[in-house]
Formats: structure tokens, sequence, C-alpha cells
């Protein structure tokens, strides 16, 4: 996916759990909150009750996947 595709779907999963595969091989799971430009603002759990958003930039960004249904 190009970064304007991945920016729209950043868009359409706004406010939902998801997945991102990231170009470095790693990964990370978060709720999308806000999507701009070039970031994509996620909330992510901590521990205990405390929970924190983290940037992730679209550029760093090789897919964004829905969960599936349990």
């Amino acid at each position: 996916m190009n970064e304007r595709e991945l920016r729209r779907r950043a868009r359409r999963l706004e406010g939902q759990i998801v997945a991102f595969d990231l170009k470095d091989g790693t990964g990370q799971v978060g709720k999308i909150c806000r999507v701009t430009t070039d970031t994509i603002f996620v909330l992510r759990y901590l521990y205990h009750n405390q929970f924190a958003t983290f940037r992730i930039l679209i550029s760093n960004v090789r897919a964004i996947r829905r969960f599936p249904r349990c």
C-alpha cells in the first residue's frame, strides 16, 4: 500500500482497534484516535489502568489490519 491508501484506510478505521505492520518488521496494536497528513495517533494500553497516545508516521507503516471477529 502506498501512503495515500494507508491514510485513507486509517481514516476509515478511526475509532477502532487495529494492528499495524511496520516497515522495520515489528507490529503494534492500538485504537486509532486521529489521522493527519503524515501521522496516525494511536491509543495504546500500558498497564493497570494507564493508556498513552503514540504517534506513528504513515511512512513507517506497511499495512493496517482490522482485527478479526472472535
